[in-house]
């Protein structure tokens, strides 16, 4: 069994844990991001600045639940250090544990980044869908009883496997992605 599988199985037992504590909700939520990413090459760093929209699912009961999010595409060209490269977010998962306690939530989990990654000087273009560990911290402000504002900074860290552009490039190694950022929406409950 592959560990996304193993992951979302968890997240599913959770779910079925969770479903008989009296003050549980289920939530859905849609964000606006702004996320930085950092692709740390053998022998320079390039950064982009990418605005996917988020949608979320899930389920909160006392203090734990769990959360499903989709990203929408985004894309970004960096010309950083006299290079041009250009890194596409495809559609892209996720999969989390959240801890609540009152207003502050936490979110520890998995998201799958679908990642072309295009390197102009070399013209090549490579994909990747990296599978990351993924830390977020927020706040969900009551709006009224099932409506509330979410404002969440997220921190995702992992390792690209581009082997078209390592094997162009001289001296290439496999890139540090790092998608970190603020996210900034509604969240219904009921």
């Amino acid at each position: 069994m592959s560990g996304s599988k193993i992951i979302m199985a968890g997240l599913m037992a959770l779910l079925l844990a969770f479903s008989s504590t009296a003050s549980a909700e289920y939530l859905i939520g849609a964000d606006a991001t702004s996320l930085k990413a950092n692709i740390d090459w053998t022998n320079i760093d390039m950064n982009y600045d990418l605005t996917p929209a988020r949608i979320r699912l899930g389920y909160q009961g006392e203090f734990f639940g769990f959360e499903i999010h989709a990203y929408s595409k985004a894309d970004d060209i960096s010309t950083d250090n006299g290079y041009t490269d250009k890194l596409e977010l495809e559609t892209s998962y996720g999969a989390y544990v959240r801890m609540q306690e009152k207003w502050v939530y936490a979110r520890l989990g998995v998201t799958w980044f679908d990642t072309y990654y295009t390197d102009t000087n070399l013209g090549v273009t490579d994909r990747d869908v990296i599978a990351m560990p993924t830390f977020a911290l927020g706040f969900d402000i009551p709006l009224g009883k099932n409506l509330a504002v979410n404002l969440d900074y997220t921190y995702a860290d992992g390792r690209a496997r581009y082997p078209n552009i390592t094997a162009s490039g001289p001296g290439l190694t496999d890139p540090t992605l790092r998608i970190q950022g603020p996210g900034l929406g509604l969240t219904f409950k009921f």
